[in-house]
């Protein structure tokens, strides 16, 4: 593979245009079982939230389907419904959408002045969501590209990287309205990242399979399909222990 991810990942972005819904849904029941419980235990990384990581690429493949629905404990000891799930509405591929007390934000990957990815939140409506009075975005600039690069060939990994989780953690903590463990928040910040990513290759590979080969041919990167998107996916959640000792 050569050294051009980010330029790989610009022309795929340049094919899809994010739009929001404009419909709310609201939270499931606080009694339903089919729940993912956090109380912010070290053990619960690699027993419970890893596991996850598999599940994204079904849920890319079955947006508003499926979702992982999670139980946190909040710092007032008391337990609030968080749900991750896909969202495809006037958008051609699967983005995030992060769900609580019935608030929706979408976290979006796209291009700023069509070269440099920037990582967005909307809301269900298309608005920018804005963090302290400021819209809240993360430029994903040469300096991050380059931490994509492994030996000068493409090193997918290191876009599941701790400075973008940070990003996404730090604008959680303050749209979610109330306050959780800090390893709560890198694991929720840490598979809202990961679905983006999946997301955007499910729907490189499935919503336009044509310019994705072409831009295969063109930049000679081959292996692009489900299976390698799954593997991509295993590979994070191997990684995330170690991702969580970098942002902790």
């Amino acid at each position: 593979m050569k050294n051009i991810f980010s330029m790989v990942l610009s022309a795929i972005l340049s094919f899809l245009i994010f739009g929001c819904s404009s419909q709310k849904s609201g939270v499931g029941p606080v009694d339903d079982q089919e729940y993912i419980l956090l109380e912010g235990k070290q053990d619960e990384v690699e027993e419970v939230v890893v596991p996850q990581f598999g599940q994204l690429v079904d849920m890319a493949l079955n947006p508003k389907e499926k979702s992982l629905d999670f139980r946190i404990m909040t710092e007032s000891d008391s337990y609030t419904q968080v749900i991750i799930t896909y969202d495809t509405t006037r958008t051609s591929f699967p983005h995030p959408v992060i769900e609580t007390a019935g608030d929706r934000m979408h976290i979006v990957l796209e291009t700023k002045y069509f070269v440099v990815p920037v990582v967005r939140f909307y809301d269900d409506y298309g608005n920018r969501i804005e963090l302290d009075g400021k819209e809240y975005e993360y430029n994903l600039d040469a300096t991050s590209a380059k931490l994509a690069q492994d030996g000068g060939w493409f090193n997918p990994i290191e876009w599941f990287s701790s400075d973008v989780i940070k990003f996404i953690g730090i604008g959680l903590a303050a749209w979610l309205g109330f306050k959780v463990g800090a390893l709560i928040l890198a694991v929720l910040a840490s598979i809202a990242w990961a679905a983006v990513l999946i997301g955007l290759f499910v729907g490189a590979v499935t919503a336009l399979p044509g310019a994705f080969q072409w831009i295969v041919e063109i930049f000679g990167i081959s292996g692009w399909n489900i299976e390698a998107i799954r593997q991509y996916a295993f590979e994070m959640g191997q990684n995330l222990t170690a991702l969580l000792q970098q942002i902790m």
